[in-house]
C-alpha cells in the first residue's frame, strides 16, 4: 500500500488579527502561505484550526465554492458534518479554500503564494490560483499536520 501524502503547516505568526503559516507537501515542490483567524479558544467559526493531525478528504462543499478539502480529527472534536458533534461541542466544516485575508475565513484555512497587505489586513496573495494548483496536485485523501 502506498504511503499517504502528508501536508504540514508550520505557523510562523499568531497575532490578535490572524494566524499565518507556511504549508509544504511531502514528495512535492509545492509550498505556500496560509491565513486563518486568530486563536479564540477553539470557538467554532471564529478561531483558527487547533494544532494537531487531520485527515483531509476531497469534497465539493456546498457553502464555499472552490473548497475541495474538509479537515477531520475526532480526537480534536473536528468533524465533517454538524450532526456528528456530540453534546460536549466541537467544530465542523473546517475547510481549505480560497481566502486572502483572515476576515474571509470562518475557522478554515486560506492558501496564497506570498505574504501581502490587502485592504488594511495582513493577508496572503493570489489565493485563487494557489488553491487551484493545490487542488490539482493533491490526492482525494491526505494527512495534514498543523504545528
Amino acid at each position: 500500500m502506498p504511503k499517504m501524502q502528508e501536508v504540514t503547516i508550520r505557523r510562523y505568526a499568531r497575532c490578535p488579527w490572524g494566524t499565518y503559516g507556511h504549508l509544504t507537501v511531502s514528495d512535492s515542490t509545492f509550498q505556500c502561505h496560509t491565513v486563518e483567524k486568530p486563536w479564540r479558544d477553539n470557538e467554532p467559526f471564529r478561531s483558527c484550526v487547533p494544532e494537531g493531525s487531520y485527515a483531509c478528504l476531497r469534497r465539493d462543499h456546498f457553502l464555499k465554492k472552490g473548497a475541495k478539502y474538509v479537515l477531520i480529527a475526532h480526537d480534536l472534536d473536528v468533524y465533517e458534518h454538524f450532526y456528528e458533534i456530540n453534546g460536549d461541542g466541537g467544530r465542523y466544516s473546517c475547510l481549505i479554500h480560497v481566502a486572502n485575508k483572515p476576515s474571509e475565513v470562518a475557522g478554515c484555512i486560506g492558501l496564497g503564494t506570498a505574504q501581502a497587505f490587502i485592504s488594511g489586513e495582513w493577508a496572503v496573495g493570489r489565493s485563487a490560483a494557489t488553491v487551484e494548483h493545490f487542488n490539482s496536485i493533491m490526492p482525494d485523501e491526505f494527512i495534514l499536520e498543523i504545528a
